[in-house]
């Protein structure tokens, strides 16, 4: 009894059973969190841009662009925002006032189940003037 109270064997690979879900759990809501950020970030050029692009009306054909309409300018939208998933009507764009356009966007955990919360809605205005 006494030689099998003092052996150390296997300590290493028990203190790793212990730590390793919290570090993984670390490691991957960091993950986590730069993707919703990047997310954010790229909804937001994409809205400044589209914004513009809506305001005077820009139009090619050559590019199939046609920000002369509301929808044409969520189309263009969705073409800057690569990366995004729009499914399931996520993304809203709006018109609130002249020269503003909004978005709504409900996102999705990029690792589903990780994070205790709701998943995070985004929203956004963009005003271009000339």
């Amino acid at each position: 009894m006494r030689r099998l109270l003092s052996c150390r064997r296997g300590t290493a690979a028990l203190e790793f059973g212990l730590v390793a879900p919290m570090y993984f759990a670390l490691l991957l809501g960091i993950v986590e969190f730069g993707f919703q950020m990047w997310t954010r970030v790229s909804l937001d050029y994409a809205l400044a841009q589209t914004a513009r692009c809506y305001v005077i009306g820009y139009v090619d054909a050559g590019m199939g662009t046609n920000c002369a309409s509301l929808s044409g300018a969520k189309s263009y939208f969705q073409t800057l925002a690569t990366g995004i998933s729009f499914a399931n009507g996520a993304l809203s764009l709006t018109n609130p006032s002249a020269g503003c356009l909004s978005y709504h966007y409900t996102a999705s955990w990029l690792i589903a189940g990780i994070m205790p919360v709701a998943v995070p809605a985004y929203n956004g205005t963009a005003c271009y003037y000339f």
